[in-house]
């Protein structure tokens, strides 16, 4: 696991912002495009924002994870 820190290393709250790899996959567009986690931009930390935005758009209009129809039972 390697962890790539961008401008800033923490947040206001003291929370560690970094972009996650394992291996040759990058965790974070790997979780937004299946539709598992959502965007969110701390500035000046936006190295990936474009990309992770489109994969972002592209989950959301293939309606994946998050972005899935739920699924209502009848009771």
């Amino acid at each position: 696991v390697r962890l790539v820190l961008d401008v800033q290393t923490h947040d206001r709250y003291g929370r560690l912002l970094a972009y996650v790899w394992v291996g040759r996959v990058f965790v974070n567009a790997w979780l937004v495009e299946q539709g598992y986690a959502q965007v969110m931009t701390v500035p000046p930390n936006v190295r990936y924002a474009p990309s992770l935005l489109e994969l972002q758009r592209k989950a959301r209009s293939s309606r994946r994870g998050l972005w899935r129809e739920p699924k209502f039972q009848s009771l």
